[in-house]
């Protein structure tokens, strides 16, 4: 096919392919969110109740999906400012080098044992990460109450 379109029409095609599958993926995913949370509220597996109860929510639940991803990274890129700006630095200048560097560097400084930053970097990450993992799941698990219907046995 790429003898027929040439090489930057392929190249197009893959992209525009990558793009659509990488959509269908995000999709899917929205749709099934609430799987796992219904599952354990109705205390059997229900993908299909899951996909029914998101219908016509798609947009309302990526949104908030995305706005508690845009949240923590922006919490992460503070953390990460604060506590070792050179790494920050290395990776916005997209610089395969440069990050290699810096984190070669980070590599010898926790071979040379815990310092104050780094002790302070894993502290903060713990919590980032436990309240991320807390505000997602609080957040699926509420949307399964609110969309989940109750299943015909539990009427």
């Amino acid at each position: 096919m790429a003898l027929v379109i040439g090489k930057a029409g392929g190249v197009i095609i893959a992209v525009i392919m990558g793009c659509v599958l990488f959509g269908a993926a995000i999709y899917a995913q929205v749709r099934l969110s609430l799987a796992g949370a219904l599952t354990v509220i109705r205390r059997r597996i229900v993908i299909k109740d899951a996909w029914h109860a998101t219908k016509g929510r798609f947009w309302t639940l990526f949104g908030v999906y995305l706005l508690i991803w845009l949240a923590f990274l922006i919490i992460t890129i503070v953390i990460t400012a604060l506590t070792n700006p050179h790494l920050l630095v290395a990776y916005a200048s997209f610089d395969a080098q440069a990050i290699n560097a810096v984190a070669q560097e980070q590599l010898a400084q926790q071979g040379a044992g815990p310092s104050i930053g780094l002790i302070v970097q894993m502290l903060l990450g713990a919590v980032l990460f436990t309240a991320m993992l807390a505000v997602a799941f609080g957040a699926v698990a509420t949307a399964a109450l609110e969309l989940g219907e109750p299943a015909s046995d539990e009427v």
